[in-house]
């Protein structure tokens, strides 16, 4: 079994999904928690044991808290966290959209080939029936 130290950035939203799914994922461990809000990160912090909690990704990958960071917050931030998490090298799941430009993720995508992190972009519906066959069309 696998054990891959997970921490999600941005709570509120989506970050909350993946703070839920990963606590049931016997593969991953979820060991940081990182929202600005103080109040958001202590209602996902709740219950939860063995998680630290960060106030600012640059506190947390100071710490080494995680291997994969998941980006869950608005999409103006995900090219400078997205960044920054990959510099430090992180594996990295961002939510959608990716970046605000193609030529931003065209480079983010490149600096991960250049550090050996893996990117992936939240679009969990690309694998479903109804996407597969328009993208066949």
């Amino acid at each position: 079994m696998t054990d891959i130290r997970v921490g999600v950035v941005g709570l509120a939203g989506m970050g909350a999904a993946h703070v839920k799914a990963f606590a049931a994922l016997p593969a991953y461990r979820l060991t940081a928690l990182c929202d600005v809000s103080a109040e958001v990160l202590e209602k996902a912090a709740a219950g939860l044991s063995g998680v630290r909690t960060f106030r600012s990704l640059d506190a947390l990958l100071a710490e080494d808290a995680c291997d994969l960071l998941v980006i869950a917050t608005p999409p103006s931030f995900h090219g400078d966290l997205v960044r920054k998490a990959l510099v430090a090298g992180k594996h990295v799941y961002c939510e959608k959209p990716f970046t605000l430009t193609a030529r931003e993720g065209y480079a983010l995508a490149d600096l991960a080939e250049r550090v050996d992190r893996k990117v992936q972009i939240g679009f969990q519906y690309r694998y479903s029936p109804g996407f597969q066959e328009a993208r066949r069309i």
